[in-house]
């Protein structure tokens, strides 16, 4: 996301805010969802890229934090189809953060496994038919996520 998005999502002050945390950033007390700190996560990982560039990002996953799986929430077309497990945005928004904190730990301890995609095949012109995939939510969500995360070190690095 490049600067001008992401100040419009952020104000000026909240951004300031966000890089005091994610600097200063205290250790997350496990069992209980996090405080949210509203883009500090992407703002560190930012700082990362601008301050290291011979910096090597191998893997984002554990860049991923509670705050950033809620903001991919909410980013979802909550239209969609269901995945093969059939939960629907709706269900999944009933219980949002203990859904979400769950998801959040299965990432963090190395649990999560992305689930089959659901296959279907829909018409092209001239009667041919093409496959298309629909993940479930909480793939969609981890995608989304991880998007964000490349998308703040590529244009740190391009712009850098």
């Amino acid at each position: 996301m490049g600067d001008t998005q992401r100040s419009q999502t952020i104000s000026t002050k909240s951004r300031e805010i966000a890089r005091t945390v994610a600097c200063n950033s205290r250790p997350i007390e496990w069992g209980q969802p996090p405080v949210l700190t509203g883009g500090s996560s992407l703002i560190k990982i930012e700082l990362l890229a601008q301050n290291n560039h011979e910096l090597v990002f191998t893997s984002v996953v554990h860049r991923i934090d509670f705050d950033l799986l809620k903001q991919s929430f909410r980013k979802i077309r909550k239209s969609e189809s269901a995945g093969v497990d059939k939960v629907t945005a709706k269900e999944y928004a009933e219980n949002l953060d203990q859904n979400l904190y769950n998801l959040y730990e299965r990432l963090r301890r190395g649990q999560y496994v992305a689930s089959p995609v659901k296959r279907i095949w829909i018409d092209k012109e001239g009667g041919e038919k093409r496959p298309i995939g629909i993940p479930v939510l909480e793939d969609k969500i981890v995608q989304k996520a991880a998007a964000a995360i490349l998308n703040v070190i590529f244009d740190t690095v391009v712009s850098g």
